[in-house]
């Protein structure tokens, strides 16, 4: 990514080749395209946005489309062809069994036995367990693709700041903010959930969960920005300690009222609504 953002797309293709051909000596050349791919993709379209001067929020949105089509292409879509056919599934299903005998041999059976939890039960848990996994495998990957890049982004960033490169601006956490039409991946997936479990459309529901657990890391994140803001703006030091013991202390309630506000802030704005000379916070 520094190299791409300072001299240009070729000479960062020329760095993943060196770099392949590095992890190449020590891996294999099978097993270092991978994550070559992975991050070389990253870093090449994220440095040539940093090297346009494009904003944070894209560069950062776009280094997740890139690294969660390539990482879906590499774990989601080979699972897809095998995983629910037969021979996929009573191999997890196998190493499930596996799991269960060593619980057996560590004498936990017994344990949950004493609680009234049969052999069976647990079995039909842990079969659940691997198909859920595998069904909610989509937000797993664009978590993951969303910390990787913005992980990326930020240490990329701060390399070039020493080095005098002039970077996008990165406003402070009190005030990050997503666009408001981001509103509708939660509310598409509210609505896809209970459509798919009204009418029965497994495929549906599963639809509709994937992207409400995609935001909701997110919303989480938003709603901590509108909550350190609020925080930063009262003068009272002892009002300050009070409001954060008690958050401490009814943590469950704490986390879910975050999880509202950053739900809502993408249409509502809190920080703007606070105060009716404040312009406005600034988008990612």
């Amino acid at each position: 990514m520094v190299v791409t953002a300072r001299w240009g797309i070729l000479m960062g293709l020329v760095n993943v080749a060196v770099s392949w051909v590095m992890l190449s000596v020590l891996m294999g050349p099978w097993l270092s395209f991978f994550p070559v791919l992975q991050f070389g993709s990253l870093g090449l379209i994220s440095g040539l946005l940093l090297n346009k001067g494009k904003s944070s929020g894209r560069i950062i949105a776009a280094g997740m489309i890139v690294s969660m089509l390539v990482v879906g292409s590499i774990l989601y879509f080979p699972i897809l062809m095998g995983i629910f056919q037969e021979e996929g599934m009573g191999a997890i299903y196998g190493k499930a069994n596996a799991f269960l005998e060593a619980w057996e041999e560590a004498g936990l059976l017994e344990q949950f036995e004493k609680q009234g939890i049969s052999r069976d039960e647990l079995e039909r848990s842990l079969r659940a367990a691997v198909v859920w996994t595998v069904s909610l495998l989509p937000s797993i990957i664009a978590t993951y693709s969303a910390a990787s890049s913005f992980c990326n982004f930020l240490g990329a960033r701060a390399v070039l700041l020493r080095k005098g490169f002039e970077v996008p601006k990165f406003p402070p956490f009190r005030e990050w903010r997503v666009p408001w039409y981001s509103s509708w991946v939660v509310i598409s997936g509210l609505g896809l959930a209970l459509l798919g479990d009204f009418i029965k459309v497994r495929s549906l529901f599963v639809m509709g969960l994937n992207l409400i657990i995609l935001y909701m890391p997110l919303a989480f994140i938003i709603g901590l920005s509108v909550g350190v803001n609020f925080y930063g703006r009262i003068k009272s030091h002892f009002v300050k300690l009070i409001i954060l013991f008690t958050a401490i202390i009814y943590l469950p309630f704490t986390l879910i009222l975050l999880l509202l506000l950053g739900v809502f802030d993408p249409l509502l704005n809190f920080r703007k609504l606070q105060s009716k000379n404040d312009q406005g916070s600034e988008d990612l």
